[in-house]
């Protein structure tokens, strides 16, 4: 029965006019951020030398130990995973790419052929582009959307697959930096041509970006910043110490190895924030009582660590960098929208690996290995199987597995489960292989039945039955297969722990220690901005 008691606490909000109206506020913008490829370490390092937007999140609420908990440590996977809440067996999105079982051919994460690139004046048909066409699930656009379909869902990004596919399938526009050199562009799964406050900014990069000198700011300050020396082994040979400089244009065709280079420096991300800057004053973002959702992807961290390591000059650069352009946006974000009236969380996509040559010096076991090991392991595997079956089964080696051509093994009525068990066999004797998984490793697992195998878990996550490989591979760890830089993609902790913070109204200040993954971070946004949270995520709502 309806009492019309007065709460205590609510006499005295309607008494007080003020505490009333902020009572009644709530946020009207999510913001997530995601840095790739940063981890956790990079802002306990920094923090002496941070002052801006990264500083912030550190002041508010920081989540120690966060990591991904699916296998695959990839760009693709990681950000669907950050939007959707569920894990890459649910949305589909595997790896940053994955063979297709009819054929073998490369499959891209953001890839359509459908898809077609956007100019001023339309849609450019002989222009290949992206959508989000191979997501399979819901992201954070969608369940905005869902709570006020006048709401507005917009990813911008250095990365297309960052942009795309953290913003999903509803978004009303997906930017990202276009490397043929026209500044950011979009598909027509988003629209017929560019909007014209996007064009407006494409203008006027190139006279930004051309010559310009990339410098150590914080040069012989950074005692103390666990920052390597410049041009130690491993970064790339002939291009390892700053300033790097920009090349100049001077005709059409200097755009293109132009727009290369900013994608490999800091001015992809300084670009990322000027253009979500202009989104927030065009689109209106966060203007009505409608929560709309913003997705900001910081590249830069990732395009450098690969090349320069993560404790390099060039990404301590990078990161300080991004530190001071995202106070200049979250403070846009204080006028426009309002302060304590947008949530903003902080995270990325994946860790990375440590330069081997570096680790080594530490006692580390870590090495890099040449593809032409796993070359010749398949030419053995498919002498092997003519041997065994009488024809050779494989249809192709990827970068984590291999695929077998189905309709062979039927046309030779040859189980599947012995050919991968032979397969299995011979990869595991490699001195560089942890585990191979089979399907049928896989299709015995459930989430709702976890083994005692953590490892298996973990990839178990990121597998796909229609997408995944018939074998996968698990390296052993600090293996790395390039010949300079580093890289990402492995279950192993370092490739999985990144950082979690979060701003705004809900937030409670201070560090957490409890465990939490990337996967929670979608779930915990709805919730801090007041929308629905959908009961069956795989992740959950922060405290």
């Amino acid at each position: 029965m309806f009492s019309p008691m007065i709460h205590p606490w609510l006499a005295i909000s309607l008494a007080l006019p003020g505490l009333a109206s902020q009572a009644q506020e709530s946020p009207r913008l999510i913001v997530l951020v995601s840095v790739d490829q940063m981890i956790p370490e990079h802002l306990r390092r920094l923090q002496p030398w941070l002052e801006g937007g990264l500083q912030r999140f550190l002041e508010a609420e920081v989540w120690e130990r966060a990591r991904l908990a699916h296998g695959v440590s990839d760009t693709g996977p990681g950000h669907a995973t950050l939007a959707s809440g569920v894990h890459p067996a649910r949305h589909g999105v595997i790896a940053n790419t994955w063979m297709a079982a009819e054929d073998g051919a490369t499959v891209y994460c953001a890839g359509d052929p459908g898809a077609r690139a956007l100019g001023p004046d339309g849609i450019l048909e002989n222009t290949p582009a992206a959508s989000p066409a191979n997501l399979l699930a819901a992201t954070l656009a969608e369940y905005v959307k869902r709570a006020n379909p006048g709401a507005l869902a917009v990813g911008i990004a250095g990365k297309d697959r960052a942009a795309i596919l953290a913003t999903g399938k509803e978004a009303d526009w997906a930017f990202w930096w276009d490397m043929a050199g026209k500044g950011f562009t979009s598909s027509n799964w988003y629209g017929d041509r560019l909007p014209r406050w996007v064009m407006q900014w494409n203008r006027g990069w190139v006279e930004e970006a051309s010559g310009f000198e990339w410098e150590d700011q914080q040069a012989g300050k950074l005692s103390g910043s666990g920052t390597e020396p410049d041009d130690r082994p491993g970064e790339p040979p002939g291009r390892a110490t700053l300033p790097h400089r920009a090349p100049r244009v001077q005709s059409e065709a200097d755009r293109r190895p132009l727009a290369g280079w900013v994608f490999n420096s800091p001015l992809v991300d300084a670009f990322t924030l000027e253009l979500a800057t202009k989104a927030v004053d065009e689109l209106k973002l966060g203007a009505d009582e409608s929560v709309d959702y913003l997705f900001i992807g910081l590249s830069g961290c990732d395009t450098t660590g690969h090349l320069y390591g993560p404790y390099s000059h060039e990404v301590t650069d990078v990161l300080l960098r991004a530190d001071r352009a995202l106070e200049v946006f979250f403070q846009h974000l204080d006028e426009r929208v309002g302060k304590n009236r947008w949530v903003a969380a902080l995270s990325a996509d994946h860790g990375v690996l440590e330069l081997p040559e570096s680790l080594r010096e530490r006692g580390i076991p870590a090495r890099r290995m040449s593809l032409g090991a796993a070359g010749k392991l398949v030419r053995e595997l498919q002498s092997t199987m003519k041997e065994v079956f009488g024809e050779d089964l494989l249809l192709r080696l990827g970068w984590r597995g291999l695929r077998f051509s189905h309709q062979r093994m039927l046309a030779a009525e040859v189980d599947p489960r012995d050919v991968e068990e032979l397969a299995a066999s011979m990869f595991e004797e490699a001195d560089w292989m942890e585990r191979v998984f089979t399907r049928t490793d896989f299709s015995n697992w459930k989430e709702s039945n976890r083994s005692s195998d953590p490892l298996l878990d973990l990839m178990a996550r990121s597998y796909h039955p229609q997408r995944s490989a018939d074998l996968t591979f698990v390296f052993k760890p600090w293996t790395l297969f390039h010949p300079y830089g580093t890289s990402h993609g492995s279950p192993w902790p370092y490739d999985r722990r990144v950082p979690l913070a979060f701003l705004g109204p809900g937030h409670r200040p201070g560090k957490h220690y409890e465990p939490c993954a990337t996967v929670d971070v979608c779930p915990t946004l709805l919730s801090r901005a007041g929308l629905t949270v959908p009961e069956d995520l795989d992740g959950q709502v922060l405290p």
